[in-house]
């Protein structure tokens, strides 16, 4: 929760409990809030999430804290992650039905492809502590070492194997499409992240998606809008 104009603007908090008509936070506030006071929910920027290893355990880390521990969800995840996995958090669609605050969606899913040259996705809840496997379409691509994914807004975008594929997977309506290939020869296949979107423009409307090949010190972008 974050007060974001009128007494107490700027202090953030984690939501402990929540009633119908009641907010209630972790840690007193420097400056209790007033009639004034005008508010956000978001996703909660003090944790961070680790998965892969080839283990279906996934790990949490408090940066206020600076404790980890494991996570033991109510639904466990239906196979490891392998090679050519990823992780990303929804955390700002731009939609106002993700962000209603009778359902709000944004910042509540962890979106994971399996890698291992599967097709696989599988999606964590963080407020029901559960994995799902989530079906999606039109196409249906396998994810593979080399590939790497960066989220902005409601798509993830993806650089497929070494195959210097890109696709785009809407996490508002579970679609993957493809978004172009670039003919610029890529390198052998490595692990690691090598793709990832910058904001440019100050209006928002133009941002940038820059990849660095596989085996080689070539970065490309390509313009989004």
């Amino acid at each position: 929760m974050r007060i974001t104009a009128g007494t107490g603007a700027g202090q953030v908090r984690t939501i402990a409990s929540n009633t119908a008509t009641a907010l209630t936070v972790s840690a007193a506030w420097g400056t209790s809030p007033d009639a004034t006071s005008v508010y956000a929910v978001e996703g909660n920027d003090d944790i961070l999430y680790l998965a892969g290893n080839n283990a279906v355990t996934m790990y949490r880390y408090s940066l206020s804290a600076n404790t980890w521990s494991a996570l033991a969800p109510g639904v466990a995840r239906a196979a490891a992650p392998s090679a050519g996995m990823s992780l990303n958090w929804g955390s700002s669609t731009g939609d106002p039905l993700w962000a209603n605050e009778s359902d709000i969606r944004d910042g509540r899913y962890l979106y994971s492809f399996r890698g291992g040259a599967t097709s696989a996705l599988d999606r964590y809840d963080i407020a029901a502590n559960a994995w799902a496997t989530i079906t999606y379409g039109p196409l249906a691509e396998t994810f593979a070492a080399g590939s790497s994914y960066d989220l902005r807004g409601r798509y993830i975008f993806i650089r497929k194997d070494s195959t210097h594929r890109f696709f785009k997977f809407s996490i508002r309506g579970d679609l993957l499409e493809g978004l172009g290939t670039n003919l610029y020869p890529d390198g052998a296949a490595v692990l690691g992240d090598k793709l990832w979107v910058k904001q440019l423009d100050s209006s928002g409307s133009v941002a940038w998606l820059y990849s660095l090949t596989n085996s080689g010190t070539v970065l490309h972008r390509l313009m989004l809008i």
